[in-house]
């Protein structure tokens, strides 16, 4: 739990007793701060009976080239690879329905890919929270001990009250 240990750190607004606390707190709900991805929810990709787009390549100078080629290879980096220190911070992970991969897939000049795990975890992820209830759903099962007991979920945000530290 060193990067939760790191975020409570670095908050200079907690005492050094409320920090231990936290630190304490956070130890004992270390299921919900997710390792692998997707532990809590898939994400389903309903098209219905649409038809799938076909798009043709589009050209690119070698400067776009290269660009492309950097993002293609941090995405390859985050997705095949083990999660870094900091995915914690960006929420779980969601993993798309394996029946619902290729629905994902996009074409680059170096060949085709398919995303394995939604590329973003709960921060800035209003759009597909909107359309599928995917973060929310995912959020809700992390936090059901509280909900509407101390905490409440909207779209991919968390609200939490309470009327000191020790009580938050």
């Amino acid at each position: 739990m060193k990067i939760i240990d790191e975020l409570i750190d670095s908050n200079d607004e907690l005492t050094i007793d409320d920090k231990d606390h936290f630190k304490l707190l956070f130890s004992g709900f270390s299921k919900i701060f997710s390792k692998r991805p997707g532990t809590l929810v898939n994400h389903k990709i309903n098209t219905g009976d649409a038809k799938p787009v076909v798009c043709k390549r589009r050209p690119m100078s070698p400067a776009e080239r290269q660009i492309f080629q950097n993002a293609v290879d941090e995405l390859i980096e985050l997705v095949i690879f083990p999660q870094k220190n900091d995915d914690v911070t960006m929420g779980y992970r969601i993993t798309f329905e394996f029946q619902d991969r290729d629905k994902t897939t996009f074409r680059w000049p170096w060949g085709n890919f398919r995303f394995k795990v939604v590329p973003f975890g709960f921060i800035n992820s209003t759009t597909l929270a909107l359309l599928t209830n995917g973060n929310k759903e995912a959020m809700e099962i992390a936090l059901e001990e509280g909900l509407w007991i101390y905490v409440v979920v909207h779209v991919n945000d968390a609200i939490c009250w309470s009327s000191s530290a020790s009580d938050h």
